[in-house]
């Protein structure tokens, strides 16, 4: 993936921040570009195993400075030892940003935060516009 950015687990990048594993699910990676540009469509996938030795629904929400992704609010029966991935995206603003995604598992009367992991993206910078310029009259005036 050129130019972009995955986390998994016990990867030594600064960029990444993650907590231990949680008691039933953990974030295994979160694959994002590592920068992108001001009013850039940013798509992120998050990965999440499920660690019990039977099935539970797990579910993902993600914050980027305070604003709130749901990755579609949906959640998935996971199978033990399964990994399911969850997508969402979000519109890069004008500076860098830190990604913190969590995983829930369900209880059976609520959800549980489970799991966090983290990445920063960088605001990539902007290129430079590239003028034409063409002397058409070489005479002298």
């Amino acid at each position: 993936r050129e130019g972009g950015y995955s986390q998994g687990r016990g990867e030594g990048s600064a960029a990444g921040r993650q907590v231990m594993a949680g008691t039933y699910t953990e974030v295994t990676e979160i694959v994002a570009p590592g920068s992108a540009g001001a009013g850039q469509q940013v798509g992120i996938e998050v990965r999440v195993k499920n660690l019990y030795s039977s099935p539970v629904y797990v579910t993902v929400t993600g914050i980027v400075n305070g604003a709130a992704l749901y990755f579609g609010s949906i959640y998935y029966s996971v199978s033990a030892g399964g990994i399911r991935s969850f997508r969402d995206s979000f519109v890069m603003p004008g500076n860098n940003v830190r990604l913190t995604v969590a995983s829930f598992y369900w209880t059976g009367s609520e959800w549980y935060r489970d799991d966090e992991k983290s990445v920063d993206i960088r605001l990539s910078e902007p290129v430079p516009e590239v003028s034409r310029f063409e002397i058409a009259d070489y005479s002298v005036v």
